[in-house]
């Protein structure tokens, strides 16, 4: 009689188990979409949150700059750039190199006049190259192809202006210049340019700067920016 009653309950308990387990497979399986989108839209949350919390933890800055000139007499000029690095990141900045560069822009010259040319004459000759295979050719696949590497080539994408003068600022690991969050730091950099160095009195001129972080995870990081600036003004 015992054995009978554990075995009856046995059964109870295992047939109540089934039911349960039979109506959440049904449940599942009446709502499978939901679930997997469910889950897909969590899935893209926590990695949207471990993306972010990932890009917290890069440097980030905003340059600004300031560029003024000055003829100390009627041969000497002076150009003189301010960089200030802003840090609108939540990480220490660590600046390690500073690149600022003045490129001759006008007037034109011969030199800058021949770098034009040759960027013009380099982009003409590649497509017209090209456009010819594809027109004697004349097949669809070939055609495709070419446009492909039509597309692949490395055409200039700026005038590589001549450069009259750059400066650089190198720090080692023991001794960067670090910027706090929300903190600030100008980096100033002057020019001097004898009338008789140059070809021409220059007119226009393009400031280029770089400013490089220290290694972050085996990544470099930095910032730049181009500027021209009128001195006949």
């Amino acid at each position: 009689m015992i054995y009978y009653e554990i075995i009856k309950s046995i059964n109870f308990i295992f047939s109540d188990f089934c039911r349960c387990l039979s109506e959440a497979l049904s449940f599942v399986w009446c709502h499978s979409d939901s679930i997997r989108n469910l889950v897909t839209s969590a899935g893209i949350i926590a990695a949207g949150c471990w993306f972010y919390q990932k890009r917290q933890q890069l440097p980030r800055a905003n340059l600004t700059h300031k560029i003024i000139h000055k003829e100390l007499d009627q041969d000497t000029l002076l150009v003189h750039v301010t960089v200030t690095v802003e840090n609108i990141g939540n990480v220490l900045i660590n600046i390690e190199h500073a690149d600022i560069r003045v490129h001759w822009v006008a007037p034109l010259t011969d030199q800058l006049e021949q770098i034009i040319n040759k960027a013009e004459n380099q982009n003409l000759e590649t497509l017209s190259y090209f456009c010819a295979l594809v027109f004697v050719k004349g097949t669809k696949i070939l055609a495709l192809s070419l446009l492909w590497l039509i597309l692949s080539q490395d055409f200039p994408l700026e005038i590589g202006f001549p450069l009259i003068d750059s400066k650089e600022l190198n720090r080692n690991n023991n001794n960067t210049i670090n910027i706090e969050p929300g903190e600030t730091h100008n980096i100033d950099c002057d020019f001097i340019f004898k009338r008789e160095n140059l070809v021409l009195k220059v007119t226009t001129i393009m400031i280029y700067c770089y400013i490089r972080n220290v290694k972050s995870k085996n990544r470099r990081l930095g910032w730049s920016f181009e500027e021209f600036y009128q001195l006949d003004t």
